[in-house]
């Protein structure tokens, strides 16, 4: 029988899979690693939208990686698009594919962008002022919330 190692193999892998920016980094550096330097090895990737929109959220990235015989890592960088607009976090993905040689270990990273933007709301009274009688037994007041949000508001 033969064994084969993972360091045997030439293959080509996100490392992390996972990884978190702030929407106000500029940008994400994903790490793409091979498991085995003999040779040279190219592979394409690109972006894909998923929450986050390319053009309003990040900027749409593909191309080709070159490993030159040796190298055992490269990194991919992805602009991210600092907006004003408090939408959550969100998140998009990154797809390694056709290898030159060997095979994808894991072709997928997942980027979510921290979102920065908070919102400002305010909380009035509508009429500001009521006047009752004391012996009303209660009243009901109006409360105005000036921001649309899908937040909620919490008492303190």
């Amino acid at each position: 029988s033969m064994r084969v190692q993972i360091g045997d193999v030439l293959g080509v892998q996100f490392s992390p899979l996972t990884y978190s920016v702030n929407e106000s980094a500029g940008s994400v550096a994903l790490m793409v690693n091979r498991t085995n330097t003999s040779g040279a090895l190219t592979v394409n990737y690109a972006t894909s939208n998923g929450t986050a929109v390319a053009g309003s959220d990040y900027i749409a990235a593909s191309g080709t990686i070159t490993f030159a015989n040796g190298e055992a890592s490269k990194t991919i960088t992805v602009p991210i698009v600092d907006n004003a607009t408090n939408e959550g976090n969100e998140n998009f993905t990154v797809t390694l594919s056709n290898p030159s040689v060997g095979i994808i270990i894991s072709a997928d990273a997942t980027v979510t962008i921290l979102d920065d933007d908070a919102l400002t709301a305010s909380i009035t009274f509508n009429p500001t002022n009521y006047i009752v009688a004391e012996d009303v037994g209660s009243v009901t007041l109006v409360v105005k919330r000036t921001v649309a949000t899908t937040s909620e508001l919490y008492d303190k």
